[in-house]
């Protein structure tokens, strides 16, 4: 089945999680409509089309402020990370992993202070990773491998214990990902391994495909 824009005249909806449910169509942005919203979790399924977020600031809704958990992983969204994604200031897990996402990574998710976990891997995006996340300081997971992302990737000030790119050979661009910080670095092939260049990350074993929200 898919899923209407009446979802978003769910005004006091708090949770909503459709995981796992062959959910085929677009998810509406109208369900960012919800005030109250703490969570949205729409992994596994088989969603296409935009992220469910305002493609504008201009947009005649806003993003619920209380929002704290976001995950889409394992479907076929297949645009952009829209610029609005700055406007979740309340967002502490954003799991976009195994999807067809292209662009680059925007500059605005700098702006969520709050970030425990984020997740992009497995996408198609492209470009450096914006400096403006350098002060992201309560990030503890950052997953940037299977793309085609280039350039330095140590932007963070902070230590992230779990820190994941494409930093490994052979590598998918011809500016591979530099990454010194990086606890596991990964390559074209899907083998990942720690990085030898960080000596103040213990061993950390991760498997290929989605990552799972812990």
């Amino acid at each position: 089945g898919s899923i209407t824009s009446e979802v978003g005249k769910l005004s006091s909806l708090k949770k909503l999680d459709l995981s796992s449910n062959f959910l085929t169509g677009s998810m509406p942005a109208e369900i960012m409509r919800a005030p109250d919203l703490t969570e949205l979790i729409l992994s596994s399924n088989e969603f296409t089309g935009r992220i469910p977020l305002p493609s504008s600031s201009f947009d005649i809704f806003e993003h619920p402020k209380s929002l704290e958990k976001f995950i889409i992983s394992d479907n076929k969204f297949e645009s952009t990370i829209s610029k609005t994604i700055g406007n979740l200031t309340g967002i502490q897990q954003l799991f976009f992993d195994n999807n067809d996402l292209t662009g680059s990574i925007p500059a605005e998710l700098g702006e969520l202070v709050n970030l425990q976990q984020l997740s992009l891997s497995y996408n198609a995006l492209k470009g450096d990773i914006p400096k403006s996340m350098a002060n992201m300081n309560n990030l503890s997971l950052v997953h940037f491998h299977g793309n085609d992302l280039n350039g330095n990737a140590d932007v963070f000030l902070n230590v992230i214990e779990n820190f994941v790119t494409d930093c490994g050979r052979p590598s998918s661009t011809n500016d591979p990902v530099i990454c010194k910080t990086c606890s596991i670095c990964c390559n074209s092939e899907e083998m990942c391994q720690q990085n030898e260049q960080s000596s103040a990350l213990p061993p950390i074993t991760i498997g290929l495909g989605s990552v799972a929200a812990v």
